[in-house]
């Protein structure tokens, strides 16, 4: 039912005084409470009230940096962590500030470093860059490494926890971050050649987009075609990394001036969203079904103002009056060029197609807009 399994106390018998038993006994009674809960509710905050409860208690009982103390501080930041989910809400802060409590005192009990450590390790960290976000900067993911390293962590368990400490960056949107664990995890993954070549192609996918980002053109076009080949060989399923990979290398081909090539790659990606679209030429939408009255965009101001060329690519219907419907950009070198081919393609008058002399409508009709500077 929940993302985290508790850790349960066992408790172990023994004398005491009369406050201490009295303290023990609700202690207990609390902790059945709990039990039950966890077991059989499906909403989070009464669990977390008597969580909270067992967490006031279990210092004075047992000494806060006890077993059972850490028991529960894990337990209720676990909760917490549930509740939180993957933002930085009050919650999760207080997620955040218990996983650092508990491992604090595991740190002072000389707790061992092992696979149920690192796991539990890992939601820490998780917590960590959920509160955080791409301000995040810490040596968390490296201790966690280390930690990895330091045991019997087989290289296919360490990739993919190298793979998910830079999915960690990639959510808060920190490629950098994200590069040198991404690129621990492909030269784990590649040198394993029973590893799934749809894993390698998805790193090489993430590969490209963060050097995209540091406009390392070259290098992320080979990445986005090892990728095409990697799913071509395999005859792999269809799903959105090939269709952002023929999408990405065709606008970055046009960037780099190889516009025929360009224009293939960015075919296929259209093939791919739009299986059953019109013919598509850079002037209209084939020789039969042409627009009887066209507007040219504007060219965007500030992409003038900064040389860059381009284009877009518009996926539209016609009505049975010629008017054109449901204008949308599916593709282009970059989203200047969008909503000035939006606009001008929504005024495109078509003469209405007709079957048996009636006027019918035209679906997933196609245009690709070319924006190009005069030359001085």
């Amino acid at each position: 039912m929940f993302k985290y399994l508790i850790i349960f106390i066992i408790f172990a018998a023994s004398t005491a005084l009369a406050d201490e038993a009295a303290d023990k006994a609700e202690f207990q009674k609390l902790y059945a409470e709990f039990n039950d809960l966890y077991a059989n509710s499906e909403d989070l905050d009464p669990i977390i009230e008597v969580g909270e409860k067992l967490y006031q208690l279990a210092p004075k009982i047992y000494g806060k940096n006890s077993q059972n103390m850490a028991i529960v501080t894990y337990n209720l930041a676990s909760l917490y962590d549930e509740k939180g989910g993957e933002t930085n809400s009050d919650d999760e802060k207080k997620a955040f500030d218990l996983y650092k409590e508990y491992f604090e005192i595991l740190e002072t009990n000389e707790a061992p470093k092992d696979r149920n450590y690192i796991e539990q390790f890992f939601q820490y960290l998780t917590a960590y860059y959920n509160v955080n976000g791409r301000k995040s900067k810490s040596d968390l993911s490296d201790l966690l490494l280390k930690y990895a390293n330091d045991i019997d962590y087989s290289p296919a368990e360490l990739a993919s926890l190298n793979y998910n400490i830079a999915n960690l960056h990639i959510k808060q949107g920190d490629l950098e971050g994200a590069e040198e664990p991404l690129s621990n995890a492909h030269r784990i993954y590649s040198d394993n050649p029973n590893t799934d070549q749809h894993k390698i192609a998805e790193i090489e996918y993430l590969l490209s987009v963060i050097l995209m980002d540091k406009e390392s053109l070259d290098d992320a076009a080979a990445k986005l075609k090892t990728v095409i080949e990697i799913y071509e060989t395999n005859s792999f399923e269809t799903d959105i990394i090939i269709k952002k990979a023929y999408l990405n290398l065709g606008k970055i081909l046009f960037g780099l001036n190889h516009e025929a090539t360009s224009a293939q790659y960015i075919m296929k990606y259209i093939d791919l969203i739009v299986p059953e679209h019109a013919p598509l030429n850079e002037d209209n939408n084939g020789d039969e079904f042409l627009p009887s009255k066209r507007v040219n965009p504007k060219y965007p101001a500030e992409a003038a103002d900064n040389g860059i060329e381009g284009f877009a690519v518009l996926l539209f219907d016609v009505n049975e009056k010629g008017n054109t419907q449901n204008v949308k950009a599916i593709a282009s070198s970059s989203h200047f060029f969008e909503p000035v081919s939006i606009r001008a393609v929504q005024q495109y008058k078509y003469k209405p197609k007709l079957i048996n002399d009636t006027p019918v409508p035209v679906k997933n009709l196609l245009v690709r807009l070319e924006y190009k500077l005069e030359r001085r």
